[in-house]
């Protein structure tokens, strides 16, 4: 379970730099 939650955080945080990025 905690990979798994671990997992939704890596990604959600490679999204969020993305958008910064794109924002930029």
């Amino acid at each position: 379970m905690a990979l798994w939650f671990m997992l939704r955080c890596i990604v959600n945080n490679q999204l969020d730099m993305l958008l910064l990025f794109k924002n930029n």
